[in-house]
C-alpha cells in the first residue's frame, strides 16, 4: 500500500495516511494544510483530499472512470487531472474543489468518435476463502444475449495494482472480434 507522508523540519516522519486504506499517488499541496490525491478505490481511481493536520480524507471526485495527473491552482482555486474510462482514452479535465461538475478542456482523440467502442461493466465472483474478486467485463460488439461467445481473461493480481476501469485498446480490439 502506497501511504503520503510528513518529514518535519526536526526530521521525524509521520505517515498521514495510515489510515487510509486505497493506494494514494498523483498528490499535490492545495495550500498549507492540504493535499489531492488520487487514490484507488477498487476499480476506480478518484480524486481525494487530505487535512494533514487532522487527517480527515474526503472524496472530492469520483465515478466509473480513472482520474490521474493531478495539478492545483490556488488562484483560482482549480485542480486539472486526467481522466479515463472503458470508452475514452485520457482527457485533460478541470474541477472547483466541488467536483461537482468537472469541465473536459482536451479531446485528443476525436478520430475514436467514428469507432464502436464497448461499454465495460464491473463484475464480481466470490474466490478462495470466499475473497470477493473483481474483474471488468466487455461484451463483444455484436452481443446478443443468450449467445455464447469465446472468452479472454487478463489476470492481473491485487488488490495493488489492479486494472483500472479506464482505456484500454487491446480489450477493445479483442470486443470488436467477437470476444468477451
Amino acid at each position: 500500500c502506497t501511504n503520503l507522508y510528513i518529514i518535519s523540519s526536526n526530521g521525524s516522519v509521520e505517515n498521514i495516511t495510515e489510515s487510509f486504506d486505497p493506494d494514494v499517488s498523483n498528490y499535490v499541496w492545495t495550500d498549507n494544510e492540504t493535499i489531492l490525491f488520487t487514490g484507488s478505490d477498487r476499480r476506480m481511481r478518484p480524486l481525494f483530499s487530505i487535512n494533514v493536520n487532522n487527517r480527515s480524507v474526503e472524496r472530492l471526485i469520483s465515478g466509473n472512470f480513472v482520474l490521474g495527473s493531478v495539478s492545483y491552482s490556488m488562484k483560482p482555486g482549480i485542480a486539472a487531472f486526467l481522466k479515463s474510462d472503458p470508452t475514452h482514452p485520457n482527457d485533460g479535465y478541470c474541477s472547483d474543489l466541488s467536483g461537482k461538475s468537472p469541465k473536459q478542456i482536451t479531446d485528443m482523440n476525436p478520430q475514436l468518435r467514428e469507432v464502436k467502442l464497448n461499454k465495460a461493466e464491473p463484475v464480481e465472483w466470490k474466490g478462495a476463502a470466499n475473497w470477493t474478486i473483481e474483474g471488468i467485463l466487455i461484451k463483444p460488439a455484436h452481443y446478443t444475449e443468450g449467445n455464447n461467445y469465446p472468452l479472454i481473461t487478463m489476470i492481473h493480481g491485487g488488490p495493488t495494482g489492479v486494472y483500472g476501469f479506464s482505456f484500454n485498446s487491446t480489450w477493445q480490439y479483442y470486443s470488436g472480434q467477437g470476444y468477451t
